[in-house]
């Protein structure tokens, strides 16, 4: 890429002006808008390279950039770095004895840019605690863990409605594992159909059957995990997810109603769920569809759907599919029943 000089004069040969990005990056990176840095090649009035070089800053915050001429600038990213002293080039002294003084500051300018991911793995076989998304979603969620449901004899897992189904989901779509934020492909990484899924005042939970050749196994990283239980005030519980593997807790109410917020899968932008499961736990995005276990019983008490990063609080719908449905429920479900969880293995 190449950049059109508002002065073609500006800028820095390569090396320099690499030396002068090297020693802003940790500065420019203690910014939460900043994603990427990198140097940009000026073009002359003619569009031709100069061999002089800015630097390009990629910025999260905006997608619509103030422009000022034919240069982008960003009110928080400073449009220009002074030079280190050490790196300022030598003064010019032309053939009629004027000394021109060397340029003393670099130019920054700015482009919108979306996140990089770390990519992770295949995991087969499958096991709770790791990435899954559904097909569509340039997203990742946690893989609660294999359930075993009441007369029903295939293979199962469980996740979030808003992890497995969303917006746009239906029954028999497919899941991948890893989602796509993780390096899921469709084609490579499909490993089960959507066969149940629950959104309303009480759950957000859907249930997948695995593809017949998936291997999955019981458990969940690290945390042992039998049954399921009635979950109660000071009860010490665990989860592993994918974003902050295995974190513990204490439940701290299970009679909570909250409104939970997401413009991505909420018309309104938000909705209320009741009688939810308020832990105090570390969690955050990509944690949704962690099973929150009992340290002591290692039975499963809820599921993991919401997380507060800022004061460290979970929120979890409990594991009673008896739970009147409202309305205005999104629901679904190719069982015989509403599921019944006898066991995680």
């Amino acid at each position: 890429m190449a950049a059109q000089a508002k002065f073609p004069s500006e800028g820095f040969p390569y090396e320099i002006a690499l030396r002068i990005k090297n020693h802003y990056e940790n500065e420019l990176f203690q910014n939460d808008s900043v994603g990427n840095l990198s140097l940009e090649e000026l073009l002359d009035e003619n569009k031709q390279k100069t061999n002089r070089y800015i630097i390009n800053a990629g910025v999260y915050q905006a997608r619509k950039i103030p422009k000022e001429g034919d240069i982008f600038t960003y009110s928080k990213v400073p449009q220009f770095l002074a030079v280190p002293e050490e790196l300022l080039p030598k003064k010019t002294v032309h053939t009629d004895g004027a000394v021109q003084a060397p340029q003393d500051r670099i130019r920054v300018i700015v482009h919108f840019t979306e996140k990089f991911y770390a990519t992770a793995k295949p995991v087969r076989p499958l096991i709770g605690g790791i990435s899954c998304m559904h097909f569509e979603y340039d997203e990742a969620g946690t893989l609660g863990g294999k359930v075993k449901l009441q007369n029903e004899p295939g293979k199962y897992f469980i996740s979030n409605w808003h992890v497995l189904v969303g917006s746009n989901g239906a029954l028999d779509d497919e899941i991948l594992q890893p989602g796509r934020r993780d390096g899921g492909q469709y084609k490579h990484h499909q490993v089960g159909r959507v066969v149940y899924y629950r959104l309303d005042e009480h759950m957000d939970v859907a249930i997948a059957e695995v593809i017949e050749d998936i291997p999955i196994k019981g458990g969940i990283k690290s945390i042992e995990v039998n049954g399921t239980a009635v979950p109660r005030v000071g009860q010490k519980v665990e989860k592993y997810g994918k974003s902050t593997k295995r974190t513990t807790g204490e439940i701290l109410k299970v009679d909570y109603s909250v409104e939970v917020f997401s413009e991505q899968y909420f018309p309104e932008g938000k909705k209320t769920f009741k009688n939810q499961v308020l832990c105090e736990m570390k969690s955050r995005q990509g944690d949704s569809g962690s099973v929150v276990v009992d340290s002591d019983s290692k039975n499963a008490v809820g599921i993991l759907f919401a997380v507060n990063t800022g004061n460290n609080l979970s929120v979890a719908n409990k594991l009673d599919f008896s739970l009147p449905r409202g309305k205005s429920a999104q629901y679904s479900s190719k069982l015989k029943k509403d599921p019944v969880i006898e066991s995680f293995n």
